[in-house]
């Protein structure tokens, strides 16, 4: 009887805590998503700003100098 209660209790346990896995992963989707965003419009606006291509670059590796930043 004793196990049939934590065997119960295990699997509410599990789909608890998978139900809020899948919440929190589809909330860092949101994120994602809007920072991807962001990121594409600061582009924009970079590339209208400095007036000339900007290079479709991996965002982790753009990188302005200070006198580039004081839009």
């Amino acid at each position: 009887m004793e196990s049939r209660i934590r065997r119960k209790v295990m699997r509410q346990l599990q789909r608890d805590i998978t139900k809020e896995i899948q919440q929190m992963l589809g909330e860092r989707d949101v994120m994602i998503n809007r920072l991807s965003r962001e990121n594409r419009e600061l582009k924009e606006i970079l590339t209208q700003h400095l007036g000339g291509g900007f290079p479709d670059a991996n965002p982790h590796h753009f990188t302005l100098s200070p006198r580039e930043i004081s839009l």
